[in-house]
């Protein structure tokens, strides 16, 4: 986007872990073009909004994912927020309570294909929700009807045959697995020393060949060091997470609070802890 060329014509060297990751470099025709992605604004716009101000992705000199801006513009997100008064589960909620209506008025008419058109206009209007709250400055009535107004006009005038999102994503790893379609996906996967600044078990975020023999992550090596640091702190909450869960540990669960670059302190961390357990700990007994 901006730059006038064909997806298919470039190559992104992308590497992270899940939701946190960054495109170090972009070639186009093996040419590198990352500096000329850098210097178009236009190029760095995510989801058609400026999620990072354009001369801060210059100064870090790689294109990072649409959710590091929770991590680079922390406070002003929360703020946003704050002020909206409402969550993006409570605008899925929202647009899922308008999809069962919808479908409701669509089975009364009994039309051919009605029913379908309705949830492809439900699914494009949900695609279009990613990052709206934090975002945008509608209140929360007109952003519904906003959504699901322009969803009507996308979904009209999209392939109906084509698969996007995760499902396309689950689509192209069984078509690559299947040995009917192998090609490179970004994907979660094992790290297997793709990514030699973490564990080799590790998940990790990666443009990953898919073929008939598997996933295979393509080798980043080391990570530059403007974003190593945060991406490694990341990891360790995640590891840490997956550790209190599994040993039911309400120690490894503070540590990995503690360790989380959101939360300010231990003493924060153990006030979320606890009122989580509070609130839901009929569901992990084990940590109460």
């Amino acid at each position: 986007r901006g730059m006038g060329i064909p997806e298919e014509e470039l190559w992104f060297e992308y590497f992270g872990i899940n939701h946190l990751g960054w495109v170090k470099r972009v070639l186009h025709h093996g040419i590198d073009i990352t500096n000329e992605v850098l210097d178009n604004d236009q190029a760095l716009l995510r989801h058609g909004d400026s999620m990072l101000d354009p001369d801060f992705i210059r100064i870090i000199g790689m294109v990072p994912n649409e959710y590091l801006m929770f991590y680079y513009r922390h406070n002003e997100i929360v703020q946003r927020v704050q002020e909206n008064k409402v969550t993006r589960a409570q605008i899925i909620a929202d647009l899922n309570k308008r999809l069962f209506s919808e479908l409701k008025e669509a089975e009364k008419m009994g039309e051919e294909g009605a029913a379908l058109r309705v949830y492809q206009q439900y699914s494009h209007a949900r695609d279009a929700s990613y990052m709206k709250v934090e975002t945008s400055d509608l209140d929360h009535e007109t952003l519904i009807s906003s959504l699901w107004d322009s969803a009507q006009e996308t979904a009209m005038a999209s392939d109906e045959g084509s698969a996007t999102g995760y499902a396309g994503i689950a689509l192209s790893v069984l078509r690559g697995l299947s040995g009917k379609d192998a090609h490179v996906i970004v994907l979660n996967a094992v790290n297997h020393g793709a990514i030699t600044d973490l564990d080799k078990s590790d998940i990790v975020e990666l443009p990953c060949y898919v073929d008939i023999n598997g996933v295979h992550p393509i080798v980043v090596s080391h990570i530059p060091e403007e974003s190593r640091g945060l991406l490694q702190v990341v990891k360790n909450y995640e590891r840490l997470t997956v550790q209190a869960a599994t040993e039911g540990s309400y120690k490894k669960a503070l540590q990995a609070l503690s360790a989380h670059p959101f939360v300010p302190d231990a003493l924060t961390a153990q006030a979320i802890l606890d009122d989580f357990i509070e609130a839901h700990g009929e569901y992990f007994p084990e940590l109460s």
